[in-house]
């Protein structure tokens, strides 16, 4: 920055002399912390300004909400600003961005506060993969200066933390339907249950009972099951 600048004919001197002044440097910071706040308290400003998401060809923009996840922000935030929980069964279309919006939602809470926990459980391998990626296309894509340290981050879980112990102590975990006592033993503060119907129907009673356990009754925390349809009979369809 410094040589671009002095070939445009600016006092090198000077420059090096404005970076380093404490007032400007504090400054600097006062709008970083300024800009923070606004969307640690906001989560559809920190989805535009700071979240990525890609697009059905591929490319990666800026996150801004669709219709129907401005709806749900509103559903939402109405539900915790009643009971201080969120505790939800959202019957989806396809295509409508219900999981974008609480995977984005879930990553916000965890990605910025200590000692959260985020747990998100799919119907398939494939589908848990899919929607953690996008978990980690929001972290790899954060600004440095709001991006949290991680200590582990691998295919099951995204932990924000780092070597000495003393990082934010929060973290993401993925898993799958196929395993009747996931999540046992484990807290959780949010809980995104994703494509309920299509569980497998011989665990989705042992499996649900074994994660909601883990899910305390207290103010910001969160489970959700959502779904499409899929005929008459089981779990969601019962709690719908």
């Amino acid at each position: 920055m410094q040589e671009a600048m002095a070939k445009d004919g600016v006092d090198e001197n000077r420059l090096t002399k404005i970076i380093a002044t404490p007032e400007m440097i504090s400054q600097e910071q006062a709008e970083l912390d300024r800009l923070f706040m606004e969307a640690y308290q906001h989560y559809p400003t920190y989805a535009k300004r700071y979240l990525k998401i890609q697009t059905m060809d591929g490319k990666k923009i800026n996150y801004h909400f669709n219709e129907i996840q401005n709806i749900l922000e509103e559903i939402v935030n109405d539900i915790e600003n009643n009971t201080g929980f969120i505790r939800a069964f959202i019957l989806k279309a396809r295509r409508e961005g219900v999981s974008t919006y609480f995977t984005g939602r879930f990553f916000w809470k965890t990605a910025n506060q200590k000692n959260r926990y985020s747990c998100l459980v799919t119907h398939e391998p494939e589908a848990s993969d899919f929607l953690f990626k996008m978990q980690k296309r929001y972290h790899d894509n954060l600004p440095p200066e709001f991006k949290p340290q991680t200590k582990y981050n691998n295919t099951k879980m995204l932990e924000f933390n780092n070597k000495a112990g003393d990082g934010l102590d929060s973290a993401i975990r993925v898993g799958t339907a196929g395993k009747s006592d996931f999540g046992s033993a484990q807290l959780i503060h949010h809980l995104h249950l994703s494509e309920v119907s299509k569980w497998p129907a011989e665990n989705q009673s042992a499996l649900l009972i074994s994660l909601l356990q883990c899910v305390p009754k207290e103010e910001d925390t969160a489970v959700v099951y959502e779904s499409t349809a899929k005929g008459i009979g089981g779990e969601f369809y019962n709690g719908f």
